[in-house]
């Protein structure tokens, strides 16, 4: 039974390498990737993989994962980044954009200027598994995904009809509220002032607001107006204060309200809505960083999509909206968790003092 066994497996593995090498054709023979027609070779991955395993960093990752799996991270960001490369410079090139070599070289410098001597520098260098060239290629291409964004992103501005709806379901964030109050140290003290004012008659309630707030409230500033602070937008007082605020109609004062500067007694006295026109470069500007993102990220996936990406089945599957090697179960995400980036990775940082 053992030998069948055995037999049986050896066979399966046949199977699995004919359907593999089926499946792959010629273009994954000895490579580990195609990229509009462009090979990155299995060689390439592997001489950077025997570089990274001689490296602190990998034994570092040792301590937390499987060597497999250390390894099989490395290749998967590696590889990754290898696509984003080939993907990126045609892309480049097309939009007229390059590093040129002085930004490169400044660059670099100014990493190097970071540690305290060349051999230093050298020795992060060797404790990430980094060749000179890799690092150069890194620098290179994170200069170029820079200036593409900029790119890309320039003439991105969210349209009228999308800072119109903006400006309509956050009105109340463009509403400004005038508000008088009086402010003392005793609650006490508080409620006796607001029982006189909601005893008063109505018409006589604002001249014996500020006449009150003047005689006992100790924010100075706003009593020599009668406690009147002026018309306001939200998000300039403490939240307590600005809730009890809300809460009350023009012309109507609060009950004793409580913060950490004291007691408060309330009158709000005015309510207007900035009018679109007025507010319109401010919702610009907290659109503007969603919509020059979303811009990028349909960029990025229109490119990428458009280099036609095929990665070897021994590496896992190319995911188009993380850009990334994944396995082939989209379980495993290079570079993510909590285990340490590899050096590779898209959010690895560049060697720096202390990052070993």
């Amino acid at each position: 039974m053992e030998v069948m066994t055995k037999k049986v497996v050896a066979v399966a593995a046949l199977v699995a390498a004919a359907v593999l090498t089926s499946a792959c054709g010629t273009a994954f023979a000895s490579d580990a990737a195609v990229v509009s027609g462009r090979e990155i070779s299995m060689r390439r991955v592997s001489d950077a993989l025997d570089l990274f395993v001689g490296s602190a960093q990998y034994k570092k990752l040792l301590a937390q994962q499987e060597p497999s799996a250390v390894k099989r991270q490395f290749e998967q960001s590696y590889l990754g980044a290898a696509i984003r490369h080939d993907v990126l410079i045609p892309a480049a090139s097309r939009l007229g954009v390059e590093v040129t070599q002085d930004e490169l070289d400044a660059r670099l410098q100014q990493i190097k200027s970071g540690f305290p001597s060349t051999a230093a520098f050298e020795k992060a260098m060797t404790d990430q598994g980094l060749s000179i060239g890799q690092l150069t290629d890194l620098i290179r291409d994170r200069l170029l995904q820079d200036k593409l964004r900029t790119k890309v992103v320039a003439s991105v501005a969210p349209s009228n009809d999308v800072l119109t709806a903006y400006y309509r379901r956050h009105k109340t964030d463009y509403t400004e509220t005038r508000a008088s109050h009086i402010l003392v140290t005793k609650r006490s003290l508080a409620a006796t002032i607001a029982d006189r004012l909601h005893a008063a008659p109505a018409s006589q309630v604002p001249a014996l607001f500020a006449s009150l707030a003047k005689k006992y409230s100790t924010d100075t500033q706003s009593a020599k107006n009668g406690g009147d602070l002026g018309y306001q937008r939200p998000g300039q007082f403490i939240p307590q204060f600005e809730d009890a605020e809300a809460k009350l109609s023009v012309g109507e004062v609060s009950d004793p309200v409580h913060t950490s500067f004291g007691w408060h007694v309330i009158m709000v006295t005015g309510r207007k809505a900035q009018s679109f026109a007025a507010v319109k470069s401010d919702i610009e500007q907290v659109l503007a960083g969603s919509t020059e993102q979303n811009a990028w990220e349909e960029w990025l996936r229109t490119t990428y999509a458009a280099a036609h990406v095929r990665v070897n089945p021994v590496y896992g599957t190319f995911d188009v909206i993380s850009q990334q090697v994944l396995d082939s179960t989209g379980e495993h995400v290079p570079g993510t968790g909590s285990q340490s980036p590899a050096p590779l990775s898209p959010t690895a940082p560049l060697p720096s003092p202390g990052s070993s």
